[in-house]
């Protein structure tokens, strides 16, 4: 419109524009890279961007929790000759912080307490800072490097805990990835002597006495033990109970497979804030009975979903997908393929249906439609979706040839811009070494033997896949080729020759690491 009126931006004008699409990544992390864009287009117009406009941007990406594409441009900041100021270097952070990147989060607070130092900033900033790193560490499943960073915290950056900091340090021991159930009950020991140590600074003091979300972090480190008991204790003595607590809650009891009060906890949690529950926790509850191979109960539970007040989310269908691999689920890979498909178009915003649905029976595409009656799709497909997709094909009783789907569900990620991560490259290797595979154990027959030196090739060619896309040194990946090749191996050696193949399943991962290759059909 100004452009009509022959009116020439000034860079005031686009701050505007920045400042709203910041606040709109909190919601929606596509606002991020639409701010970046908007800061491209400004010199279209003859307007050099400042360094407000280059924080907003920031400001964006903090949001979003994107830290790459901070630090990308940070760095074109300094190329430019742009002086960075405080506010720039504690977005990165937060960025990073969000993003669960701790080297690069560390960092950003070592050159921003270089800047503070000598600036003389207030202990409060600094102490902002030094939680903002905690929870980065946290973030990333470093509970150690985040407990040795607080206990440093006095003598390193010169200021005391205070409650938040506690609290990401629990949020920390809570998402720390499990070893097993020793490392669990460790972790839960060290929480509870932080626990501790805030109920009794009742004084006022720099920690305080624990809070919701103090609470919230103990209900998950005891959902981790299997003590639901516990966490449904907690709960019950806290007056200032919220909604993610709440969830919370329903995931201690969902981990403990305890769906039936689970259930009894969202009902509760639904009725006491007054508000519908997250939809994660509600696909949390979904997944508990899909564990359980109770299919049937998780469909019934998603069409229950409004009875809480909530929508049907991407989470929400991804934990239905999982149930229709459940063997208590009539025509469960029929139903599954049908509403992937029909989710699909839901995202492209189209209404018609596919060639494929006329294969369908009448009695299945009911279902499917009745599923996706209310389901929402809101920005970006969720990767999850796919993901469940791909499980429940492993699931699926019928042994039919994987390479169409496999391919249908790749160009449907590409279509939506869905950029495959470390575990659908896993899902994808093991789903090569499932495709078209009988149920009884081959011994000596050769055509068998055949069909698992195939396999064996569509799982190599899936890694190397995945290392060509940055993902050779995932964990899920590299945990991925060594259970399905355990499987073949068992599948096609016998007793003698099984001792060998450690050895050549090791000389295959590297070859794969270092060699590339034309992608199988259905990638």
């Amino acid at each position: 419109m100004m452009v009509r009126h022959n009116v020439r931006p000034s860079a005031f004008t686009f701050a505007g524009v920045l400042t709203a699409l910041a606040e709109e990544a909190r919601r929606d992390e596509r606002a991020a890279t639409k701010a970046a864009g908007e800061l491209a287009r400004m010199w279209d117009y003859d307007v050099r961007p400042n360094r407000v406009c280059h924080n907003l941007v920031l400001k964006a990406h903090a949001h979003a929790g994107h830290a790459r594409e901070a630090d990308e441009l940070v760095e074109n900041m300094r190329a430019r000759g742009m002086k960075l100021d405080a506010m720039s270097l504690r977005h990165c952070l937060e960025a990073a912080g969000r993003a669960g990147d701790a080297n690069l989060a560390r960092r950003y607070f070592d050159e921003l307490s270089s800047m503070r130092s000598s600036s003389g900033a207030q202990s409060r900033d600094i102490r902002d800072d030094c939680n903002m790193l905690v929870a980065a560490l946290a973030r990333s499943g470093d509970a150690e490097g985040a407990a040795a960073f607080v206990r440093a915290m006095p003598q390193e950056a010169g200021v005391a805990a205070d409650r938040w900091t506690y609290n990401a340090l629990l949020n920390a021991l809570a998402r720390a990835p499990e070893v097993d159930e020793a490392d669990a009950r460790a972790r839960l020991r060290q929480a509870l002597a932080l626990y501790k140590e805030m109920a009794g600074d009742r004084d006022g003091g720099n920690v305080g006495p624990p809070d919701v979300r103090t609470y919230d972090a103990m209900v998950r480190l005891y959902g981790a033990c299997g003590e639901w008991r516990e966490a449904l204790r907690i709960v019950e003595g806290v007056s200032c109970a919220d909604e993610q607590l709440y969830a919370s809650t329903v995931y201690a009891c969902c981990r403990a497979r305890q769906p039936r009060w689970a259930i009894e906890a969202a009902r509760r949690g639904a009725a006491m804030v007054r508000r519908p529950l997250s939809s994660n926790a509600l696909a949390a509850l979904m997944a508990a009975f899909a564990r359980e191979k109770e299919g049937a109960k998780a469909i019934n539970a998603y069409r229950d979903v409004a009875t809480f007040g909530n929508k049907r989310g991407a989470a929400c269908f991804a934990a239905l997908l999982v149930a229709t691999g459940c063997s208590d689920v009539d025509d469960g890979e029929k139903l599954g393929k049908a509403l992937l498909r029909g989710v699909v178009r839901k995202y492209e915003g189209r209404s018609g249906g596919d060639d494929d649905d006329e294969d369908d029976e009448e009695d299945i595409a009911a279902a499917a439609s009745e599923l996706l009656t209310g389901f929402e799709p809101v920005g970006v497909p969720d990767r999850a979706i796919f993901h469940a997709a791909l499980t429940a094909r492993l699931a699926w009783q019928t042994r039919v040839d994987s390479g169409a789907y496999f391919d249908d569900v790749l160009e449907s990620m590409r279509r939506l811009g869905v950029v495959p991560d470390g575990v659908t490259h896993a899902l994808f290797i093991r789903c090569a070494a499932r495709s078209s595979v009988p149920s009884a154990r081959y011994g000596r027959d050769t055509a068998a033997a055949r069909l698992v030196s195939r396999r064996k090739a569509a799982v190599a060619q899936a890694l190397r896949r995945a290392a060509e896309a940055g993902y050779g040194d995932d964990v899920q990946v590299k945990r991925a080729f060594e259970r399905v090749m355990l499987e073949l191996d068992d599948d096609e050696m016998s007793q003698p020759r099984r001792r060998k193949a450690a050895v050549a399943r090791a000389v295959l991962f590297n070859s794969a690491m270092r060699a590339t290759t034309e992608a199988p059909p259905w990638f």
